[in-house]
């Protein structure tokens, strides 16, 4: 990313995630950001969920079905966030 920036990765804006396997699993996804200075805060739905360093994968697994905006920002302000979709 630009100086300033950061970027979130492991979802993209728009992706769409559901139940799989035999045991209908609720879907989990390993989260990471790029570009991030000392502490990560990571938000779910404007909630703030955990706090990582910039180093650290954020695992969440979406429990419930519906929209979700999942931000992630630094302790410099930078932010990065992206918009999903989790079916039943």
């Amino acid at each position: 990313p630009e100086p300033g920036t950061i970027k979130l990765t492991g979802l993209s804006s728009g992706n769409t995630l559901r139940r799989a396997g035999a045991f209908n699993n609720a879907p989990k996804v390993d989260l990471s950001v790029i570009g991030a200075r000392h502490k990560v805060f990571w938000l779910i739905n404007g909630d703030l969920t955990q706090v990582t360093s910039p180093e650290e994968i954020f695992a969440y697994r979406f429990d419930l079905p519906g929209q979700y905006e999942i931000t992630v920002m630094d302790t410099h302000g930078n932010f990065d966030s992206v918009d999903i979709r989790v079916l039943d």
